[in-house]
């Protein structure tokens, strides 16, 4: 899988700007963060966290987060990835501020400090798949597969029908040799949801071989006992 592929679905979003709204929403790898209305300057960005209110380091959390996607809108990841790490600094609650890092750590490579953002949206928002399916998503471009699977496995006990953990989940499998019925039950459902060809024609053959290994299996089981 390329780069770009699991990680990189989707648009970063504007926030709302008439009300505060913490509400994560979308599909998108990238998430719309959604704060409190704002000029989009970052003035107070050097005030230390321990001299401001609650209130006030959420508001200027959310607002070096709005900086940050439009450093990264223009490409200037470095930039970008400095603005959210003072963005967690003030808050790190908001769990599209972690995703929306972990995502630029990982165009950038830094794919450890990825990783671990990606953990702490997932710690964040405890309801969303796809901090666990980003991290599954590394660590199998990285050939860790077995962690990878894990992770994937992770995402799907939140939604089953995630798609991306399902393709992450059936690809690990079949690249460490594994046949299960719970691989062949994911790949059912992601014949359910799935509707690019090539993936459709991948899980379908698959399916055909996961089939004819678990029947091989239990005929080898019955001939033995």
């Amino acid at each position: 899988m390329q780069r770009s592929g699991l990680l990189t679905n989707g648009i970063l979003g504007r926030r709302a700007r008439a009300v505060c709204v913490a509400t994560l929403v979308g599909a998108a790898a990238f998430v719309p963060l959604s704060g409190c209305a704002t000029d989009g300057r970052s003035d107070a960005q050097t005030e230390a966290p321990e001299t401001l209110s609650p209130a006030e380091r959420l508001a200027l959390a959310w607002r070096l987060a709005d900086d940050a996607e439009r450093e990264r809108e223009r490409g200037r990841l470095l930039e970008a990835a400095d603005l959210y790490r003072r963005s967690v600094s003030y808050s790190g609650t908001i769990a599209a501020v972690w995703n929306n890092y972990g995502k630029t750590l990982y165009e950038l490579g830094d794919l450890y400090n990825a990783v671990e953002a990606f953990k702490r949206a997932a710690e964040s928002e405890p309801t969303d798949p796809r901090p666990f399916e980003h991290i599954g998503h590394i660590y199998y471009e990285i050939g860790w597969d077995e962690p990878a699977l894990d992770y994937y496995e992770k995402s799907l006990s939140i939604t089953p029908t995630h798609l991306r953990s399902l393709r992450g989940a059936v690809l690990t499998a079949d690249r460490i040799g594994r046949v299960a019925d719970v691989d062949l039950e994911r790949i059912r459902l992601a014949l359910l949801v799935e509707r690019d060809d090539a993936y459709r024609s991948y899980f379908n053959r698959r399916q055909s071989q996961v089939k004819e290994r678990l029947k091989e299996e239990r005929a080898f089981k019955n001939r033995s006992g």
